[in-house]
């Protein structure tokens, strides 16, 4: 299985919370995301991308000078899962491409925070079944291959997809 490892040092900025509301109406990242953003993309342009479900893994060293700096872990979790969706390293961060999000507060260091993000594929047998029951072409088509109602048919790809249990 193909994985990547990541490490950003510095403060990983809050794309949710760090906004600069526009005159007309909407919003934009503030300067320092963007800029934060920006940087990192350039640096992930040669990154090989992972597809498919993926486990990620983020490993948080909190730094400071005197005292360790506070920040907002779900925060970095959501910057760090839209800059990998940007630099296309993964497709999505919804529960069926990203089943297994693992945070962790790993320790402190004098100086800069630093995050390691490890994006590891894995394995996982719903995502045929649910790209069944997702299109309806497809599940029609299936249902006349086995000589089935649509609503039988439905029915027997979500017995088994509850029969699948999600290794953690």
């Amino acid at each position: 299985m193909p994985s990547l490892t990541l490490t950003f040092t510095g403060k990983i900025p809050a794309k949710r919370t760090s906004v600069v509301m526009m005159r007309l109406g909407g919003k934009r990242p503030s300067k320092a995301y963007a800029r934060w953003e920006a940087a990192e993309l350039a640096s992930l342009a040669d990154a090989p991308r992972i597809y498919g479900p993926v486990a990620i893994d983020y490993d948080f060293w909190v730094g400071g000078k005197d005292v360790p700096a506070t920040f907002d872990l779900d925060n970095a979790i959501a910057s760090i899962n839209d800059l990998l969706q940007k630099a296309q390293l993964i497709s999505g961060d919804d529960w069926a491409t990203l089943p297994q999000p693992c945070p962790r507060l790993r320790g402190f260091i004098r100086g800069e925070q630093r995050t390691v993000v490890t994006i590891a594929s894995v394995e996982a047998p719903w995502v045929p079944i649910l790209a069944v029951l997702c299109d309806n072409a497809a599940l029609r088509s299936l249902a006349a291959a086995n000589g089935l109602t649509l609503t039988a048919q439905r029915t027997k790809l979500w017995d088994e997809l509850t029969s699948i249990e999600v290794a953690v």
